[in-house]
Formats: C-alpha cells, sequence, structure tokens
C-alpha cells in the first residue's frame, strides 16, 4: 500500500516535471533568442468570474482524445459516449486549474523567472546532442497542439499551483505512534480456515418449470430484446482519394517545380556568436546606460584584437551559451531578433558588428560562418514536386466536387447513385452497426453514428454532409433498418432455463453456507464439517496482504473480517463473483513487526505516512476551494461536469 502511494506521489510529479520541461523552454528557450509567435469564442463555463471558451474546451478535448488513441491504439473506439466523457473530463480539467490558479494567486503564490530558467536548465527535452534544437521544439509544440503562448500559460499555471501543492506535502508530518500503527496494520499476517462450496455441484438438482422460465422472460424482455441496428451505404470524398486518382506529365511537374522554386531551395543559413549585455525590464536610464558603456568598452577589446570567445565566457550575461564562446545554433531568416538578423545580413565571416540594442539588452555579433541559398534539383526532389502539386489540384477539385457532393445528395434525397456517377464516386455499404457503433473506420465515428439513427435518415433521406475530418467527406443512407426486437421465448428457452439453474443454484450453495457458518460458530471443526459435506477445508498459516496461495476476494474479505477481543476464531460466510459460497474462519490476528536494527525502514514508513497526509491535507484543500468557487456552466450537455469534482 505505501510503496503504490509513492508511485502515484512520483507519478504525479514526473507529469507535472515533463509538463514544464516543454513549456519553460517556450518562455525562456535559448535565453530568448528564438523569436515567438482572435475571435472571441463562445463561453462554455465561468469560474469566479473567469472565462472558460470553446476553443479552450475544444483544444483541451483534443489532447485528451490523442492521449486516449495512443495509450489505447487499436482498441480506441471514439463513440459518443466516449466522447461526451472526454469533453467532460476536459472541461473539469480547465475548471480545477482556473480554481486552483486563482486561490494560489490569492494566497501569495508567484513563480519567479529564476524558478522557470532552473527547470529549462535541468530538462534536456528540447536539446540535441546537449544543446537546445529549433526543430525539436517546434516537433514536440506541434505534436501537443499548442501554440508559444496557450504554452506559456499553461506553464505558469501548472507551476503556480504546484507551488501550493508542494507546500502541503513537504510540510506534513507523522507521529511517531501512526508510524507503528501503519506498520503494524500494513505487515499483519492472519491465520484463516476455508471451504468453498460449489454452486454448479447444485445445477443437475435444479427442476425449472417451463412455466417459471416464461415468467422470468415476461418480466426481463431487456435481456432478450435485440439492439437497434443499421446498415449503411455512403459516398466518401477524400483529398488523399483524389490525390491517388491524378497523374502528371513531365512538362506539368516542371513548370510547378519553377513557380514554386522558393520551396525547393535551402534558404540562407548564419552561424554566429554573441555577445549580451542584458538590460533589466523596466529598466532606468542609468541602468541603459551603464549596459550600453560596458557593451562598447566589450566592442572596443574586439577590435583590439581579443578573443571573442574568450571575452564572451567573461562578459555575457547569456550563461548557456557563454561558455561555448557565445555560438548559437545555426538560424535563417525569421529565426532569431530582427534587429541581429538585419545585423548579419551585411556582414562577412569574421566580422564583428558594434554593439546593437534588442528587447534584451545590447548584443555584439560575430559571422561565424554562412551558408547560400542551395537551389535542389528536380531530379532530387520529383517526389517531392509530384505529391505538392497532386495535393493542390486534389485539394482544388475538393473543394468543387464537395459543393457538387452536397447539392446533389440533397436534390435528389431518395438515392446516392446520381451523385456517385457524376463526381466518379463508388457507393459503399457498411455491415450492420447498433448505436454503440462498428468495428470499422466509418462506423465508430460518432458524427456517423449519429446521422445513422437520425429520424430523417431513418425515414430514408440521404444525410446532409459528415465532415470526418479536413480532407475527408461523407454522405450516408440507410440501407437496412433492425429495429429492437424481443427474441421469442422458443429461440431463448434454453438461455432462460439455465440463467434459473444458475440462480437456483447459487441459493442452495448459500443456504447451505449459512447452515455450515451456524455450526462453525457452535464450535464443530471446519474439517468435520467439510467431511461431513463431500467439501475440501483449507488453512492457511501467516496470510499477508497480497498473498496468492487462496483466491484474492477470500484474502481481501478476511482481512476486512474484525479481530475477535478474546483472541477467539470469529466466522463467516459470502457469495464470490461466480456464485460459489465460502466458509470463513479467521483463526488468529499477528501484528506486524519490523526487523530494522538501522531504522531504515521504519524512516521510509514515517516518509509515505508524511506524502500521504500531505496528501489528503491538498485533497482538502481543493476541495474547500471547489467549494468556495463560483462554477457556472452554460452547456446543458456537460452541466454535470462540476458536480464530478465535488
Amino acid at each position: 500500500m505505501l510503496q503504490s502511494i509513492r508511485d502515484r506521489s512520483q507519478g504525479w510529479l514526473a507529469g507535472i516535471i515533463v509538463f514544464l520541461v516543454i513549456a519553460t523552454f517556450l518562455l525562456w528557450g535559448v535565453h530568448s533568442y528564438l523569436t515567438s509567435g482572435g475571435n472571441q469564442p463562445d463561453v462554455v463555463a465561468t469560474v469566479s468570474g473567469k472565462q472558460i471558451t470553446q476553443v479552450m474546451l475544444n483544444t483541451a478535448y483534443e489532447r485528451l482524445r490523442q492521449q486516449q488513441q495512443m495509450q489505447l491504439g487499436a482498441d480506441f473506439v471514439l463513440d459518443q459516449k466516449t466522447e461526451t466523457q472526454l469533453k467532460k473530463q476536459a472541461l473539469n480539467q480547465l475548471i480545477m486549474a482556473q480554481v486552483l490558479s486563482q486561490a494560489a494567486i490569492k494566497e501569495g503564490y508567484r513563480i519567479t523567472m529564476g524558478e522557470v530558467e532552473g527547470a529549462l536548465l535541468a530538462i534536456p527535452a528540447f536539446q540535441v546532442n546537449g544543446r537546445f534544437s529549433r526543430e525539436r521544439f517546434n516537433e514536440i509544440l506541434n505534436g501537443t497542439l499548442y501554440t508559444e503562448k496557450s504554452f506559456l500559460g499553461d506553464l505558469q499555471t501548472s507551476m503556480l499551483i504546484n507551488q501550493v501543492r508542494g507546500g502541503f506535502i513537504v510540510s506534513a508530518f507523522a507521529l511517531p505512534q501512526e508510524v507503528d500503527t501503519a506498520i503494524k496494520l500494513i505487515n499483519q499476517k492472519r491465520d484463516i480456515g476455508y471451504l468453498i462450496i460449489p454452486a454448479n455441484r447444485f445445477s443437475e438438482t435444479a427442476n425449472i418449470k417451463n412455466d417459471d422460465a416464461l415468467a422470468y422472460y415476461d418480466q426481463h424482455h431487456d435481456l432478450f430484446t435485440t439492439s437497434e441496428q443499421v446498415s449503411i451505404d455512403y459516398l466518401k470524398l477524400s483529398v488523399p482519394q483524389l490525390v491517388n486518382n491524378l497523374h502528371f506529365t513531365d512538362e506539368q511537374l516542371t513548370q510547378f517545380y519553377q513557380n514554386n522554386l522558393s520551396n525547393y531551395t535551402t534558404p540562407q543559413r548564419w552561424h554566429v556568436a554573441h555577445i549580451l549585455i542584458q538590460v533589466p525590464n523596466n529598466a532606468t536610464a542609468q541602468q541603459v546606460a551603464e549596459a550600453k558603456t560596458k557593451s562598447e568598452a566589450i566592442a572596443k577589446q574586439l577590435k583590439a584584437g581579443e578573443s571573442f570567445a574568450k571575452l564572451a565566457k567573461k562578459y555575457s550575461d547569456d550563461r548557456l551559451t557563454a561558455n561555448k564562446g557565445g555560438l548559437l545554433d545555426w538560424f535563417s531568416s525569421g529565426m532569431i531578433d530582427p534587429s541581429i538578423e538585419k545585423a548579419v545580413t551585411n556582414l562577412h565571416v569574421g566580422n564583428i558588428t558594434d554593439p546593437i540594442r534588442t528587447k534584451y539588452g545590447f548584443d555584439i555579433i560575430k559571422l561565424n560562418d554562412l551558408q547560400k541559398p542551395q537551389v535542389k534539383p528536380l531530379a532530387d526532389v520529383r517526389s517531392q514536386v509530384t505529391k505538392a502539386l497532386g495535393q493542390q489540384q486534389a485539394e482544388q477539385v475538393f473543394a468543387d466536387d464537395s459543393d457538387k457532393l452536397s447539392n446533389l445528395t440533397y436534390s435528389n434525397p431518395m438515392s446516392l447513385d446520381i451523385a456517385a456517377k457524376t463526381l466518379g464516386l463508388q457507393v459503399k455499404t457498411s455491415g450492420l452497426f447498433t448505436k454503440d457503433g462498428g468495428k470499422d473506420e466509418i462506423t465508430t465515428n460518432s458524427k456517423v453514428i449519429t446521422a445513422a439513427f437520425s429520424q430523417d435518415v431513418l425515414q430514408g433521406n440521404n444525410s446532409n454532409v459528415i465532415e470526418l475530418n479536413p480532407d475527408t467527406l461523407i454522405v450516408l443512407r440507410v440501407k437496412q433498418h433492425m429495429p429492437p426486437t424481443l427474441k421469442p421465448f422458443a429461440d431463448v428457452r434454453d438461455q432462460v432455463m439455465q440463467i434459473l439453474k444458475n440462480k437456483a443454484a447459487q441459493q442452495k450453495a448459500q443456504a447451505l453456507g449459512e447452515q455450515l457458518v451456524l455450526q462453525l460458530e457452535q464450535g464443530k471443526s471446519g474439517q468435520q464439517l467439510a467431511q461431513q459435506n463431500g467439501l475440501k477445508w483449507q488453512e492457511l498459516k501467516a496470510v499477508g496482504r497480497y498473498n496468492t496461495q487462496a483466491p484474492a476476494a477470500i484474502v481481501t474479505y478476511a482481512f476486512h473480517m474484525a479481530r475477535s477481543v478474546a483472541q477467539a476464531a470469529t466466522a463467516a460466510s459470502f457469495q464470490l463473483p461466480n456464485g460459489d459460497y465460502v466458509l470463513l474462519k479467521l483463526i488468529a490476528v499477528h501484528d506486524g513487526i519490523l526487523n530494522d536494527p538501522n531504522g531504515t525502514q521504519k524512516r521510509i514508513y514515517r516518509e509515505e505516512l508524511e506524502n500521504t497526509n500531505g496528501q489528503l491535507g491538498y485533497a482538502l484543500y481543493v476541495k474547500k476551494q471547489l467549494a468556495q468557487a463560483k462554477i457556472v456552466i452554460n452547456n446543458k450537455d456537460l452541466a454535470s461536469a462540476a458536480n464530478q469534482l465535488n
């Protein structure tokens, strides 16, 4: 138990750290040298006056959906129920973040620049070969549906909330008596005896009458009713499908290549070193003047022949690059401060600039190397050109055919054939599926399921155009509709008979078990009762909580039984999930002890209890903040989300 508590705590903290790694770099990446990158949508909820918008909810939902899909793989099915659950979970997370961040700010918690920068220096998430990589940064950011601005906001919120939680964990304590009690309970052993009365022992003796089976059938029609099912015909229009049908001549590829030559040209890149004399935010005129004077003095030394790397190490305020001679990563246009880019554009390799004023301070730049733009030959990028031209033309056809698909299926609501013939599409057919969805990509889609079971489509009309994703549209109609149907009694009679036989057998096993537990309490031995009834009595000594010699349900029940005050044996009986019945005797209880001459294990127990107490204290704090917050959810379909937080 204690280990599981520790695992959960460490897992939560590890998740926060990983999140901070990614988000932290967003704020300070390479000491802020790489450049950072609406309309107000509907308000889904408000938390003490702070708005949660539909866009925020959609983004949080999409991240959860991607996470579930990655974890479950092919087993992930996005039906309507799952979609609603994920949306509620996403809204809960947004509400919780608002409640806890507002509470933290109100209580005076803050995050300093040093704390954020410290997290950056400790985590290599965006590093390649030990150095920051803009490409790696963009790759991670794009894969998590974050903009730099939104990532920064989530970073600050997470660190702020974790400040409060950390305070509860660090300040928690456990009394010596608590530690001793925990050791006794967690390491406790129990001596038990038990026998199992199999329910199937009585199956053949159960005499079920036909009238009883019919009565059960009449009272439980829901158990014997098939679910409503449909199969659909559908037309699918997609960009990938159109791309596969396109073929181009050499002339067409050459013309496209020439028209888009910049896409096949490696841009000019610069490799520079820099010395930064930082100017604080909200600096006074005197501070700016002092920084300028210092940078000019350094520039003078450089002109006199001093080593750039030596002066960078000595004076540069960018400590991430100072020990590397001030070297920055290779960059191309748009990847660095515009003032610096403008300056290096006019430099020759080896040249050094005068101090340049940027929003970070004063920079002295040395151009170490330069790569001119390089045009890739058509032969080297032919496949890329073909793909790009195909994508471009397919998207144009897709845009035109989307309108045609909508118009043709709307104006001919009883058939897909006219639209199929006009657009060169194939009418495809699905298998039968229920409102829980089918087994393929089309019939597991919640939009498809909703449309297929809508009243208008069930009456024989085509559906509206359904967007499966931005590149794929379908229109469907019902091919076969099978409403819920009660199976005839004759078809399920054997099934009903078996259900009733099982129930009767379980009842007889229970009746025998209740008789035997009374005899056990009156002094008869378990071994004697087992022999009289053709059963097997088993006794186990020093059974721990995670013992595997007996069924888990029996061990769990044994540790829920109260020990006798007089240390006498106690007895109980209960039914297992499979219908078998158990007669259980708690013979003795042995409190746990530690063989711990160095006190190491006891210290671990104390730390685990302190962690548990801290977690409990924080949970109560969270509950209090949620109770005090004014949470209003405007979306009626998600209104139950707030209740799940309490």
